[in-house]
């Protein structure tokens, strides 16, 4: 079963962003596209501010789908909306363009809101769908 978008610190220092899939009773986790969380300062008019970038976490495979033992772990939260979002767009790019040395940075407002309005219509079609039947 698919978990929520999840972000794992892994005991190396990398930081990535995954869905957990399967049992998480064993020794090992089962994740799922999962991608290298990198921030980096970046110039704007009001100053400096951070930019998130997510990247493949293993380049040249073909695999979606990692076991990644818990040891390795050192901790494990929900990802943030604003982090899911932009991970479900880069995913959703990553699957559509299967580009091995892609880096994607933070989507637009509009992807954002496009994105938004998407979700906000599968609800909906959700409760209609329930409330009819």
């Amino acid at each position: 079963m698919i978990t929520e978008n999840i972000i794992l610190k892994l005991t190396s220092g990398e930081e990535i962003v995954c869905k957990l899939t399967g049992n998480e009773d064993s020794g090992t986790y089962e994740i799922e596209n999962p991608l290298l969380v990198s921030s980096m300062p970046k110039m704007t008019q009001y100053g400096i501010e951070e930019s998130v970038s997510l990247r493949r976490w293993i380049h040249f495979s073909e695999k979606t789908v990692f076991r990644l033992n818990k040891s390795s772990i050192l901790v494990k939260a929900d990802a943030s909306l604003g982090l899911s979002k932009f991970y479900e767009v880069c995913v959703l790019k990553m699957l559509l363009e299967s580009t091995d040395d892609e880096i994607w940075t933070e989507p637009t407002n509009e992807e954002l809101s496009e994105l938004e309005m998407d979700e906000a219509i599968e609800e909906l079609d959700t409760v209609l769908s329930k409330t009819l039947h």
